[in-house]
């Protein structure tokens, strides 16, 4: 029987961990480490065995090589090596190998280290699951994904330039990611809405380049679910696409900013008028009750 597998613990979600709850390191495989690996699904989470042990894989052997975490993973992908780990290593109670053993641990220590946080700072939600499941699967396709900047995405009017080589030569596959919590149809199967993209976005597709639209959906929830994917290509986009957002330049109306003091009130009207401050008829120190829209 596989050490672990008999009764396996009740998954915890992300949202819910707790430090405590994490094994320290240096605790024993099993059962300590191996159940605890258990209460996330790295399977379910990235949509199979080939992009959980694509992003394993990856992060592992640069710890082997660098005694060092690839940087910038979010506490879900953390937890998904962690999973990945255990089953790879599930019939055996204690990992010999001490190079092994040392990036468990240093996995366990930085779960444990962003257990608590907010999403923002743990690196966890419905945007960021989306990014992790194209960016695994890009890898487990032999690509070589790099995130962009903000300013790079609006450049590149994509989040992903995926290159055919590590040292991210030759012509990039750019691809834009949209994270949605629900699944993509509803109780009478039509979608529930269309997927967005903006202006830099949207020329890129029209101008071809290697450009394509994948949509991940069912993101939602505190124990992930199996994931749905679209992927759309740059002549479907701009085919269907329908013109509903635009680009406001605000150069030029510097005048009509109004700032307040540090009590509250504005010390300039619209297009640089000073602007009249409201004389109470009936001074009070108590301040204003806050009236219920009618």
């Amino acid at each position: 029987m596989e050490q672990g597998d008999a009764f396996p613990p009740e998954p915890i979600a992300t949202a819910a961990l707790r430090a405590t709850e994490v094994p320290p390191p240096g605790a024993p495989w099993w059962p300590d480490v191996s159940a605890f690996a258990l209460t996330f699904n790295g399977y379910v989470y990235l949509g199979g065995l080939r992009p959980c042990a694509a992003v394993s894989k990856s992060v592992r052997d640069r710890h082997l090589a660098s005694a060092r975490l690839t940087s910038g993973l979010g506490l879900n992908l953390l937890r998904v090596c962690l999973f990945f780990e255990q089953r790879c290593n599930r019939e055996v109670e204690e990992i010999e190998d001490p190079a092994l053993r040392a990036y468990v641990d240093a996995l366990l220590e930085k779960v444990a280290a962003r257990a608590g946080l907010s999403p923002v700072r743990a690196g966890y939600g419905v945007e960021r699951r989306a990014f992790e499941v194209i960016w695994a699967e890009e890898l487990a396709s032999g690509r070589h994904p790099r995130r962009l900047s903000q300013k790079e995405q609006r450049i590149e009017g994509c989040d992903i330039l995926s290159y055919p080589d590590a040292a991210h030569g030759g012509e990039p596959e750019r691809i834009e990611v949209k994270g949605w919590g629900e699944p993509f149809l509803d109780l009478v199967g039509a979608f529930r809405y269309g997927a967005e993209v903006n202006h830099e976005q949207y020329d890129r597709a029209h101008g071809g380049a290697g450009w394509r639209l994948e949509v991940v959906a069912n993101l939602a929830g505190d124990i992930p679910r199996p994931i749905e994917r679209l992927s759309l290509s740059a002549a479907e986009v701009v085919r269907v696409a329908e013109p509903r957002k635009y680009t406001v330049p605000l150069s030029g109306f510097e005048a009509g900013i109004i700032r307040h003091d540090d009590s509250g009130e504005p010390e300039q009207g619209r297009f640089g008028e000073p602007q009249a401050k409201a004389v109470s008829a009936t001074p009070s120190d108590e301040p204003p009750s806050i009236q219920p829209f009618t």
